[in-house]
């Protein structure tokens, strides 16, 4: 038995000193492990101390290049020449590179010749610098437009050069632009068409006696595809001086295009001027010649009309377009309110039609209600084999300046026309107008009654 327990113990130690070498083993591998781990950790922290330094270091370089950046972008005067933009349709338009900026001049000139066949008196033939304008146009930010325009021809004015549109106009508000300055009141399909795209030389009869050319003033205006609107106050023309206070009107327009598509248009117009004239005088007056601004003599006229405490001109226009074919019409009422004699009633209406024979049709500008420019098919040429575009036209157009006490006649012309676009720029024009004037003379005035004249008129046109 003691032989048996002394084999037993030896056995156990034995046991127990492979059990104390196994321990201290894995104590041996855990110390390697944690010194393993902790060299990883420092390696890691090593790398995030460079990676954070190369961060902050691209940080201040994305800081310093938007601060370079603001300060481009607020001082666009230190623009160098690579920074502007210059196109040439058809004058040099020089712009900024973001948009901001822009200069552009521009002109027009209008050359009128006239030859009568005479009724009863002598309208002498002859030819006129009808319209020769200089001007210049552009922004002057993201929001506000300019536009500077000076006649050198102008008929309708003693000066030698008058001032045309002249104004600044803010485009920022979400609902309705800002003008002023110096331009037309709102008011007529025709008088706010440009001359240089209007279908006739001059405007028909009512529109040339009722409606005023530019004053100064202020106006809100706004349109879409499909509508217009413009509402403005104003006081008189820029070279008006009065010893009292000048005349003041309120000039509205609104106009609808159900129908606005290329070569096709359906336009629905309203406008209404509400005029107090000059203090001084409290008088109106008004005359027609037989559409043409070379005709000596009146073929119409009220004389003036005095002790006006008033005038209020409403006008309805129509206007379509179908492809080559396109018609027009207005028609006008002019009530002047007087102080001790009764209401003047004075009326007047045109209609008009044009064909294209080469195709084209009348563009409409849905920005302010009106035509704009005709661009040929084919631009004359004669290397390239281009001719143009060729349209005829015909208007009557009526105007009544008696009612009452004012008798100032009345005249009724049909007029013929013939236009010769060589480019979008340039046209050639012939009128041939059959004025009709009724027996009343106008005291006071050179209008011969029922005289009745016949007159061709050309016009050379261009603008750039």
């Amino acid at each position: 038995m003691r032989f048996l327990f002394l084999i037993f113990v030896i056995l156990f130690q034995a046991t127990l000193s492979q059990a104390y070498a196994a321990d201290v083993n894995v104590e041996k591998e855990l110390l390697a492990l944690k010194k393993q781990l902790k060299a990883q950790q420092q390696l890691i922290a090593k790398i995030e101390a460079r990676l954070t330094d190369k961060i902050d270091k691209q940080e201040s370089v994305i800081k310093q290049q938007q601060k370079e950046i603001a300060r481009l972008k607020s001082s666009p005067a230190k623009a160098t020449s690579s920074d502007v933009k210059v196109s040439m349709n058809p004058t040099p338009k020089f712009e900024s590179s973001d948009g901001k900026y822009s200069f552009q001049p521009f002109g027009r000139v209008h050359i009128d010749t006239a030859f009568f066949d005479d009724d009863i008196n002598d309208h002498p033939d002859g030819a006129t610098f009808r319209s020769a304008r200089l001007g210049m146009k552009g922004k002057l930010d993201k929001d506000l437009n300019y536009k500077f325009e000076l006649d050198f021809g102008n008929k309708d004015s003693n000066d030698s050069v008058s001032f045309r549109d002249v104004y600044l106009e803010y485009t920022g508000f979400e609902y309705a632009n800002v003008k002023a300055g110096s331009f037309k009141p709102a008011y007529g399909l025709e008088e706010l068409t440009s001359a240089n795209y209007i279908t006739f030389i001059e405007r028909s009869l009512p529109t040339g006696s009722f409606v005023t050319s530019q004053k100064i003033g202020l106006q809100l205006n706004n349109a879409s595809k499909n509508y217009s609107w413009a509402l403005g106050v104003h006081n008189d023309r820029s070279t008006t001086k009065s010893s009292d206070d000048e005349a003041k009107s309120i000039a509205a327009r609104a106009t609808v295009a159900p129908i606005n598509e290329d070569g096709k248009l359906l336009h629905l117009g309203f406008s209404q001027v509400y005029r107090v004239p000059d203090s001084a005088s409290d008088s109106v007056s008004y005359d027609a010649k037989a559409e043409n601004s070379i005709q000596s003599l009146e073929s119409a006229e009220t004389g003036t009309i005095t002790s006006v405490d008033s005038a209020h001109l409403t006008g309805v226009e129509l206007a379509g377009v179908y492809g080559p074919f396109s018609l027009q019409g207005e028609y006008f009422h002019n009530v002047i309110s007087r102080e001790s004699n009764p209401d003047v009633d004075l009326s007047g209406w045109y209609a008009q039609t044009s064909y294209f024979l080469t195709g084209e049709s009348r563009p409409y500008s849905h920005k302010k209600g009106v035509f704009g420019r005709v661009v040929p098919n084919k631009p004359f040429s004669l290397k390239d084999g281009g001719y143009g575009a060729w349209e005829v036209a015909a208007r009557y157009s009526s105007l009544d300046l008696s009612d009452g006490l004012v008798q100032g006649g009345s005249v009724d012309d049909i007029t013929f026309g013939v236009n010769w676009y060589l480019n979008k720029n340039a046209r050639l024009m012939a009128n041939y107008i059959i004025s009709n004037t009724d027996s009343i003379v106008p005291s006071g005035s050179n209008v011969s009654a029922n005289d009745d004249p016949r007159v061709f008129l050309i016009r050379a046109a261009y603008d750039f």
